[in-house]
């Protein structure tokens, strides 16, 4: 498997060469390029084709996520979680309301 730097500097000897090139040529590179670097094919036509995604995604800091509920709220929110089953938040918000107020019966 290739460094990241190691990948980096094939794209941009490989990209000017494969936006000029002709399908069949094209097929023939992706494969090289693909069995180099370990992507998959699809990613590696991404890749290859727009210059400015891929800086952007290597540049790009990771998502980092605050805790929204502390305390008690959370653990209110938690046990609403389980006894809904686990639902995700798509479908356990809108009957949040309604947990909420049933498990703050039942704690006190």
């Amino acid at each position: 498997m290739m460094s990241l730097k190691s990948k980096r500097e094939l794209l941009e000897v490989l990209r000017p060469r494969y936006l000029k090139a002709k399908k069949v040529e094209k097929q023939k590179m992706l494969d090289e390029f693909t069995s180099a670097t370990g992507y998959h094919r699809k990613h590696a036509i991404r890749v290859l084709k727009n210059q400015r995604q891929v800086q952007n995604r290597l540049k790009g800091k990771p998502k980092t996520y605050k805790a929204v509920y502390r305390g008690e709220v959370a653990q209110v929110l938690e046990q609403v979680w389980e006894v809904s089953g686990r639902v995700c938040s798509k479908r356990l918000q809108p009957f949040l309301a309604e947990g909420i107020n049933a498990s703050g019966t039942l704690n006190r």
